[in-house]
């Protein structure tokens, strides 16, 4: 027979007590209150006392370890001196929160959109691809302008004279320089040479047209660069903000919203300049906002500060002002509903007319049509007043 491990004798006495426990307070025994680690300790021999013996006072429990201490803050550090300020920045320095954004260029392309999209929606009733691609490209949207002359260009039946001129070809090319979509550069390579052939002229102003827009052409890439380094550089250099101007406003590139920006910054942040204080950037911020733009309202807006800041100009002295106020301001009046605001800027328009009709007798716009024409003896300027006489009310 074997002999029995002292320590399972030990374990039978425990379990056997803790049944005759059991079995005498069954109703109120709980195993959560069974004190196993005094039973433990007393069965390996650890503890002479039983922990189940009749009146045995169970140990009390183990005081939870002290948590370790925690080390002494270190000091704060000592608070660093603010720098000073340089007191004589320099100004050529670069800075891009130097000058503040003119607002009105954020006016010009909320109206330019505006505008643009009464233009698609009406040319889309009529699906005229063509007016589409004119009110696209001189709003710089030079991907959907190349897909309205694709579809000029497949259609040479309905748009013969763009087709067999330049319409199609030379913007074609333009807008591939432009475009974030490029075509197929062998396709843009064979535009430009029709572009070119079709202004095969004995015209010498025509042919340095077409050798300025050749070397733009073959060196646009070089170009585009060089455009986008001289309007960061205009942050600090009013000559570089002219140089850009001088590009844009011979199409090299194109950009009608791109280039007013440059040139209301020119305006607001260089008073000095010399193109600035003679009233030429005036001027061509009126002639874009006018002629390619189409924002009448504020085109008239700076046909007033031309008129009155710069009477030196050319455009002033010579009366083209006057005439391109009354134009404005009549193009704008036309774009109204027929209210009291209407009527009160075509007799604004009016009055400019007549302006010019007192100041510039007998020049341009005041010269009689000749013989033949429908409108013999009449001016353009008193054909406009005319019709306006008729437009507003009787007083």
């Amino acid at each position: 027979m074997r002999a029995r491990s002292p320590s399972r004798a030990l374990w039978a006495a425990g379990l056997f007590a803790l049944l005759a426990v059991a079995g005498a307070h069954a109703e109120d025994f709980d195993p959560a209150k069974v004190p196993w680690d005094q039973i433990e300790a007393w069965a390996s021999g650890k503890s002479p006392d039983n922990p189940w013996k009749p009146g045995a006072k169970p140990s009390p429990p183990k005081p939870p370890p002290a948590e370790p201490k925690k080390p002494d803050p270190a000091p704060p550090e000592p608070a660093k001196p603010e720098p000073k300020p340089d007191p004589k920045p320099d100004p050529a320095v670069k800075n891009p929160t130097r000058h503040a954004e003119p607002p009105q260029i954020a006016m010009v392309r909320q109206k330019a959109m505006a505008y643009l999209e009464d233009e698609i929606r009406d040319a889309m009733r009529f699906k005229d691809y063509n007016r589409m691609y004119n009110a696209h490209f001189r709003h710089d949207q030079f991907d959907l302008a190349l897909q309205d002359l694709i579809q000029v260009a497949s259609d040479p039946k309905r748009w013969p004279n763009e087709n067999n001129g330049t319409t199609v070809c030379g913007g074609f090319w333009q807008c591939a320089l432009l475009a974030k979509a490029r075509p197929n550069p062998a396709s843009v390579d064979k535009a430009f040479q029709q572009w070119e052939q079709r202004h095969n002229t004995k015209d010498q102003n025509i042919q340095n047209y077409v050798n300025a827009m050749k070397d733009y052409y073959t060196n646009a890439q070089k170009y585009l660069s060089q455009v986008a380094d001289l309007e960061a550089k205009g942050d600090s250099d009013p000559n570089a903000f002219w140089q850009v101007i001088d590009r844009f406003q011979n199409d090299r590139p194109h950009g009608n919203l791109r280039y007013v920006a440059v040139l209301y910054r020119m305006r607001d942040w260089y008073p000095e300049h010399e193109q600035v204080a003679n009233g030429e950037v005036e001027w061509r911020i009126f002639d874009r906002l006018h002629h390619h733009l189409c924002v009448f309202d504020m085109a008239a807006e700076e046909a007033r500060i031309l008129i009155e800041k710069y009477p030196k100009h050319w455009s002033v002295s010579g009366g083209e002002a006057y005439w391109k106020l009354g134009e404005s301001l009549h193009w704008h009046a036309n774009s109204l509903p027929k209210n009291a605001k209407a009527f009160e800027i075509y007799e604004e328009a009016r009055r400019a007319y007549m302006a010019y009709q007192q100041k510039f007798p007998g020049k341009n716009y005041s010269t009689p049509k000749p013989q033949g024409d429908p409108n013999a003896g009449k001016s353009d300027v008193g054909m406009r007043i005319e019709d306006l006489n008729r437009i507003l009310p009787r007083r």
